[in-house]
């Protein structure tokens, strides 16, 4: 539970610093630029060097389906990156919150 509540504030956390960097960047261009999740992502496999874009791309398009692919994963992947992380953060921060626990019969 606590695992699942931690990683939900680091998204959220991402999801923000992300939001508040194109943000700054825009103030300071004077032109907005959001960063696509796919963008972020080609970045990070850039900067390890694992390929994995490429791979899911032709994993889920050989075995599963390819209009899975271009209906449903090429639009999140064109999501801006913040939005995606800070409400997949909301989203694990609420699934794994604390619950109360109830003893004894509810009135």
């Amino acid at each position: 539970m606590k695992c699942g509540r931690y990683i939900g504030w680091i998204m959220l956390v991402l999801g923000l610093t992300l939001g508040i960097y194109e943000l700054l960047s825009a103030l300071q261009n004077e032109d907005y630029r959001a960063f696509a999740l796919g963008e972020v992502w080609f970045l990070m496999d850039q900067a390890v060097r694992t390929n994995s874009l490429n791979n899911t791309q032709a994993l889920v398009q050989r075995y599963i389906s390819v209009w899975i692919w271009e209906i449903g994963i090429q639009n999140i992947l064109l999501a801006p990156a913040w939005l995606f992380f800070s409400i997949l953060g909301l989203l694990l921060i609420w699934i794994f919150r604390k619950r109360r626990r109830s003893y004894g019969l509810r009135q």
